[in-house]
């Protein structure tokens, strides 16, 4: 029996899995884990549309910042 190519579009599930931000090319910093006993395997970050709308991610080795927030267009 041949072996099956994989397509290069072909979806891997991760189980576990672990969502990661990266700064630069900096090591990727965890923000959130799911195992095999997780509910609701996906992340969503959802900002509503004023001032107090944002999420930070800091680097804890070098204190670079990533932020994601809401602000009216300039």
């Amino acid at each position: 029996m041949a072996k099956g190519k994989k397509k290069k579009d072909q979806i891997i599930e991760y189980i576990p899995c672990e969502w990661v931000v990266q700064f630069d090319n900096d090591t990727p910093q965890r923000f959130a884990y799911a195992d095999e006993t997780t509910q609701g395997k996906e992340v969503t970050i959802q900002l509503k549309n004023d001032n107090q709308s944002i999420v930070t991610f800091t680097d804890t080795k070098t204190g670079k910042q990533f932020k994601i927030f809401a602000r009216k267009p300039i």
